[in-house]
């Protein structure tokens, strides 16, 4: 095999494990949201082995306005 057959290989390998990786992330997280009444918290979603934390869905305004403008007690907020 020559070059460029190597390289469509991998990237055809590539794509494949990604499209799976997505699929079964994306099941897991949904999964995750039915458990919890179709909402996450800031601790359910993390990435990495750092844990990194991803502010998941919210559902009051007044948590992502105030994250936008910086305020640390905008969740408080009602």
């Amino acid at each position: 095999m020559n070059a460029a057959a190597w390289a469509a290989l991998f990237a055809g390998m590539g794509f494949l494990l990604t499209l799976f990786g997505v699929i079964f992330l994306g099941g897991k997280l949904s999964q995750r949201v039915d458990e919890h009444g179709g909402r996450l918290d800031d601790h359910d979603v993390t990435l990495g082995s750092h844990g990194i934390r991803l502010s998941a869905v919210e559902k009051d305004a007044a948590y992502l306005k105030g994250w936008h403008e910086g305020r640390s007690d905008a969740r408080h907020e009602q």
